[in-house]
C-alpha cells in the first residue's frame, strides 16, 4: 500500500510565504489566505512586497489588475475621495470617516460643514471664526498621515465657491481651514521628506504648506503657504501632434518617490464630434519633472526608473516599485479620458492605458471600459498603506 501523499495544506510556512510573495495581485493573495488555516497563517506572518493596486469605482465595483473580471465590494460604494488604501465617506449631517474597504477598519473625522477658519486680519495677525453653516466643504484632494494628521484641499460650496486647505486630527470635532485670498488654484498635494507640498494647476508652481499646532487644543492648522518654485518650464512636444482638434494640458503632483518630489505633465489630444463635444483621440504625451528645492526650479527627467510605475487618477499620482512583480517599469498608467469634467468634453466613457517613458508608446493596461456620470470620479487607485511623517511645529 502506497503512503498517502502529503496535502498542499501541510507545506512549510516559509515555503507558503515564498509562493504568496510571487502573487502580484491583491485578489490572488486573498484567495491564497482563504484556502486553509495554515496558508492563512502564512499570509499573516510573511512580510510581503506591495501588490499591484486595486481600482475602486464609486459604485463599489473593484478591479484587481491584471485580472479583467471585476468584483463588488459594498464597503467601497459611495466614497467621495481616496488616499493610499483609504476611502473617504461623508454623511449630510453626520461626521465623515475613512474606511479601508478590505479590512473594514475606520477612522472618524469631523463633518465637512464643521470647520474653524483662520484668516489674515488688518493688523497682519490671525483671526479665528467658527463656522457651522449648512454650506459644506467638498473634498477635491485628500492626504492621510496617520495617526495624527489628515489634510484636504477643499471647495467651500456656495454662490461663489472658495477653495481651502483644511487639516484635522482623526477623531476631532472640527476641521481647521485656512482662508488666504491670494491662494492659487491647486492641482494636487503630496508629502515629501516630512513636508506637505501643493502644485499650482495653471503654471506648475510649487508651494510648501507649513503645519502648526494650536497650543490650547493640540489641533493642527495651516500656518503658512510658501512658494518654493515659480513655475514649470515651457517646452515643445517631442512627438507629432495631430493636425486637427485641441491639446489639453494637465498637471499631477506625486508623493515622495525615492526621496524626490516629482510632477507629471500630460498633454491630451481631443477631436470635435458631430455633437459639438470633444472626444479623446488616443494621442497622449507625458513629461516628468523633479523638484530642485535648493535651486527653486523643476528639472525635467527622462526616466522614472526601470523599477517604478506611476498610477494617475484625477490630479493624484502614486508610485509603485514593480521589480518583484515581473512587469516592466518606467511606465505611467492613466485613464484615457481624465479631464476633470470639462463641460465641452464628452467624458462618459474611458479606458485604462499605460505610457512607456522609453519610447512614448501607449498600450492597454488591462481590458476594461469605465463609465461614469458627470461630476463623479472615474475611479481611485488603492494601495497598501504607506507610512508618512509630517513635521509639525508649535505655533507662536
Amino acid at each position: 500500500m502506497q503512503p498517502t501523499p502529503p496535502s498542499w495544506s501541510e507545506i512549510p510556512l516559509d515555503l507558503a510565504g515564498l509562493v504568496l510573495g510571487r502573487l502580484p495581485t491583491h485578489a490572488d493573495r486573498v484567495c491564497f489566505a482563504a484556502a486553509c488555516r495554515r496558508w492563512r497563517a502564512a499570509a499573516r506572518e510573511t512580510p510581503l512586497p506591495q501588490p499591484l493596486p486595486l481600482l475602486a469605482l464609486p459604485d463599489g465595483t473593484m478591479y484587481s489588475p491584471p485580472l479583467p473580471k471585476p468584483f463588488h465590494l459594498p464597503a467601497a460604494a459611495g466614497y467621495v475621495a481616496a488616499c493610499g488604501n483609504w476611502l473617504l465617506f461623508s454623511g449630510a449631517d453626520s461626521g465623515c470617516f475613512l474606511r479601508n474597504p478590505m479590512s473594514n477598519a475606520t477612522v472618524p473625522l469631523p463633518a465637512l460643514h464643521r470647520f474653524r477658519e483662520r484668516y489674515k486680519g488688518s493688523n497682519d495677525g490671525w483671526s479665528v471664526v467658527f463656522n457651522n453653516t449648512p454650506k459644506s466643504l467638498a473634498v477635491a484632494r485628500l492626504l492621510l498621515c496617520l495617526p495624527h494628521l489628515v489634510a484636504a484641499y477643499t471647495m467651500l460650496q456656495g454662490q461663489a465657491p472658495i477653495q481651502r486647505i483644511t487639516v484635522c486630527q482623526p477623531g476631532a470635532c472640527s476641521w481647521w481651514s485656512v482662508c488666504m485670498h491670494d491662494l492659487p488654484i491647486l492641482a494636487g498635494m503630496a508629502f515629501c521628506n516630512g513636508t506637505l507640498f501643493a502644485v499650482e494647476r495653471r503654471k506648475g508652481g510649487l508651494y510648501a504648506i507649513d503645519i502648526g499646532v494650536d497650543r490650547s487644543t493640540g489641533d493642527p492648522w495651516v500656518s503658512r503657504l510658501r512658494e518654493v518654485i515659480d513655475d514649470v518650464p515651457r517646452g515643445g512636444l517631442t512627438s507629432t501632434v495631430p493636425s486637427h482638434g485641441l491639446i489639453i494640458e494637465l498637471l499631477f503632483c506625486l508623493e515622495e518617490s525615492h526621496g524626490a518630489l516629482l510632477m507629471v505633465r500630460r498633454f491630451m489630444h481631443y477631436q470635435w464630434t458631430q455633437r459639438g463635444k470633444l472626444a479623446a483621440s488616443g494621442w497622449n504625451e507625458f513629461e516628468v519633472f523633479e523638484a530642485d528645492l535648493q535651486g527653486s526650479c523643476w528639472t525635467k527627467v527622462a526616466t522614472i526608473g526601470d523599477d517604478q510605475v506611476l498610477f494617475l487618477s484625477g490630479d493624484h499620482c502614486s508610485s509603485l516599485c514593480v521589480s518583484h512583480l515581473g512587469i516592466p517599469g518606467d511606465r505611467i498608467v492613466f485613464f484615457e479620458n481624465d479631464n476633470e469634467g470639462r463641460q465641452y468634453v464628452d467624458d462618459s466613457t474611458s479606458s485604462c492605458s499605460v505610457y512607456d517613458m522609453r519610447d512614448g508608446k501607449i498600450s492597454a493596461f488591462f481590458p476594461m471600459a469605465l463609465h461614469r456620470k458627470r461630476g463623479t470620479e472615474w475611479a481611485a487607485w488603492l494601495f497598501p498603506e504607506k507610512p508618512s511623517e509630517v513635521i509639525i511645529t508649535t505655533s507662536t
